[in-house]
């Protein structure tokens, strides 16, 4: 699929949304956290990864393929305050995460 000619994904309102933690654990802290993105949910071998910035997700999908040759992905819009908030509760907060990233 060429993300490049598609439209945003949908929007996803999170309040009351619970993620589980089969979900967190197929995306690692060293992805999510430099790409702002979350995994919401992980049924039938498709991960959903909620972000709040679309522009970004022809580069994101091609690196997550890359890294995941086997896994699928869905994608959703999340509202971004409440999506940096749950990576901060689910991953850490920046202080505890250093990396060296090469940008794409």
């Amino acid at each position: 699929m060429d993300w490049n000619q598609q439209r945003p994904p949908p929007f996803l309102d999170l309040t009351g949304f619970e993620i589980a933690d089969d979900a967190i654990q197929q995306l690692p802290r060293i992805i999510a956290k430099p790409w702002q993105i979350l995994p919401l949910s992980y049924t039938d071998e498709v991960v959903t990864i909620g972000m709040a910035n679309s522009e970004k997700l022809p580069k994101l999908h091609e690196h997550l393929t890359k890294c995941f040759p086997s896994q699928l992905f869905d994608y959703r819009l999340v509202d971004e305050s409440k999506l940096v908030e749950w990576i901060q509760c689910y991953y850490g907060s920046d202080e505890d995460f250093v990396v060296n990233v090469t940008p794409l």
